[in-house]
């Protein structure tokens, strides 16, 4: 697992399972890893398979306890000291099938992948700063702020807009941006 330990200038110091290492912003993508020891010969190729993508946006976070990404984008974004995560729907990360149970059990859903991203980012949804809902149905707002409330206690700023249609016919989509300091 990934955790970004501190930063200092260009340097930011990461935690691969535990294996500490330093690695320039601007060297990341050539994926070169600076550290005070002297890396054995196949060592870069395994920590390199570890190190997170890189785009020339920022660095992009994954994890499979979150559904995959529906198309070509990633599950979240870390630029400077913010995390911009895509849309969640109520998937469910093992079956990859949208939980039964209607909006209620689709918000929920939704909001335990966010907090799953988030957490694969080193950051949680108490660090959440903004957040955009689409709703199929407006109707359902009030379903779907109980259960937001419930789990966004820090009261993040959000727009919420009812939308003709939303991948795998979900009822709800909620994407946030986040601080990527605890």
């Amino acid at each position: 697992m990934l955790k970004i330990i501190k930063t200092k200038g260009s340097a930011r110091e990461y935690a691969f399972d535990g294996e500490k290492r330093q690695v320039r912003s601007e060297n990341l993508q050539k994926r070169r890893c600076l550290s005070s020891t002297k890396i054995r010969r196949g060592a870069l190729a395994d920590l390199q398979q570890k190190m997170p993508l890189r785009n020339q946006n920022g660095i992009r976070v994954q994890t499979p306890k979150a559904p995959e990404a529906i198309g070509p984008y990633s599950q979240a974004v870390i630029s400077g000291e913010f995390i911009f995560c895509s849309g969640q729907i109520g998937l469910d990360p093992k079956t990859g099938k949208l939980v039964e149970g209607g909006i209620i059990a689709q918000a929920e859903r939704a909001i335990l992948n966010l907090k799953a991203v988030l957490e694969e980012a080193g950051s949680s949804l108490k660090n959440v700063v903004k957040t955009t809902v689409y709703l199929k149905n407006i109707t359902d707002f009030h379903l779907m702020n109980e259960i937001y409330a419930n789990h966004f206690l820090s009261k993040p700023a959000r727009a919420t807009v009812e939308v003709s249609a939303l991948p795998k016919n979900a009822l709800v989509e909620i994407e946030c941006i986040a601080s990527s300091k605890n």
